[in-house]
């Protein structure tokens, strides 16, 4: 679903809606706080609004262009919350759209980082350095002119 709408769009990324797959087998939507609609570079940094607070849009919803990922750094140097930057990154850079559609089933299960002893530890300093970023390449993004075709070959 996400690739055939990349394909058709020509947008740089596409994204949906993930999933809890429960022990009892049923699962949960997450709806992420990105409303479901196309994006303009920058804009879903915007629905990120604390450090703390929900993530717009989580990387395993994620289908981009490979030289997007490249360009956008790929998963930044963090012990955990890597994925932040490589989200900030890919959607600071294109358009995109996020779909309504559930497009990835997430297990949760007792040996996964999130679970573990350390976890706690890192996940502020993370956050607030994903959070940050975030933040600095939307402003980089508002206050340097755009490079165009055009642009760059003069």
């Amino acid at each position: 679903m996400r690739h055939r709408r990349l394909t058709a769009t020509g947008l740089g990324w596409v994204a949906g809606w993930s999933a809890d797959l429960l022990p009892d087998g049923t699962t949960r939507t997450w709806v992420c706080p990105t409303p479901p609609g196309r994006h303009e570079p920058g804009d879903v940094w915007t629905y990120w609004a604390a450090p703390s607070a929900e993530i717009p849009l989580g990387q395993t919803m994620l289908l981009a262009h490979t030289q997007l990922v490249r360009a956008a750094g790929g998963h930044g140097g963090l012990p955990q919350a890597e994925d932040f930057l490589m989200v900030n990154g890919v959607t600071t850079l294109a358009a995109g759209e996020l779909l309504p559609h559930v497009v990835y089933f997430y297990r949760k299960h007792p040996h996964q980082m999130t679970r573990g002893a350390q976890f706690d530890t890192f996940e502020g300093p993370a956050r607030e350095f994903a959070f940050r970023h975030g933040q600095q390449l939307r402003a980089a993004l508002a206050e340097c002119p755009r490079v165009t075709s055009d642009t760059a070959r003069s």
